[in-house]
């Protein structure tokens, strides 16, 4: 299924603020440009803070108060995400199954991150490119387990440390990082359709590690 990313309704996320604000908004999402350009044209270890700052014609007094290091720009959108997932799980009422839930949150996320085409995918593709990061990204992905992990605790009257739970949430994560490499290779993906079949995909997983065939329930 091809992705009309053109008539995609994503809402402007600066819409509620007040003037002062969405001036705010727009020199952060500047800085995020000009870092992720330079990123990519000359890498991470060779950018400095005062040439991102440069090209924005902003002091790095300024480039800090957005953010910590150089390398939080590859990082800008990790609170927005996590608050997604977040808040999909906080809204169940708890009649749902968890495996139902957890599949929307994850579907929420993944379509936070095609909106966010091209940036997502040239920030996804630094961010493979340098370990540090990549640990980085890593730790970021074992908070958002975390968070699912904490929700099939409190659905099911576990603890968040027991087997299942952490288990669940890894698996979670992994559905979501599945479809997100997928989708870098192939940006025409239904992301959102790769998550869904990932998830059902593990519900058949005996079955398919049996016979090594997917089934038709994963790729619908």
């Amino acid at each position: 299924m091809t992705i009309d990313r053109g008539s995609q309704n994503t809402p402007d996320p600066t819409s509620g603020l007040g003037l002062r604000e969405r001036k705010k908004q727009a020199t952060r999402d500047a800085l995020v440009e000009a870092a992720l350009e330079l990123f990519a044209a000359q890498g991470v270890d060779d950018t400095t803070v005062e040439q991102i700052a440069d090209r924005v014609a902003v002091s790095p007094r300024t480039f800090h108060r957005y953010f910590e290091t150089k390398d939080a720009v590859l990082f800008a959108d990790t609170a927005g995400r996590a608050a997604q997932i977040a808040a999909v799980l906080d809204g169940d009422d708890g009649r749902r199954p968890v495996l139902e839930v957890l599949t929307d949150a994850a579907t929420a996320l993944a379509s936070m991150i095609v909106a966010d085409y091209p940036r997502s995918a040239q920030r996804f593709r630094i961010i493979e490119a340098n370990d540090h990061l990549r640990g980085r990204f890593l730790r970021v992905s074992e908070e958002i387990a975390d968070l699912c992990a904490a929700y099939v605790a409190r659905r099911l009257g576990l603890d968040q440390g027991d087997r299942l739970p952490r288990l669940v949430g890894t698996c979670t994560v992994g559905v979501i990082r599945t479809a997100h490499r997928r989708w870098i290779v192939d940006p025409a993906l239904d992301i959102t359709a790769e998550v869904r079949a990932s998830f059902a995909l593990l519900a058949d997983l005996e079955p398919a590690l049996t016979t090594g065939a997917t089934g038709q329930r994963a790729h619908r």
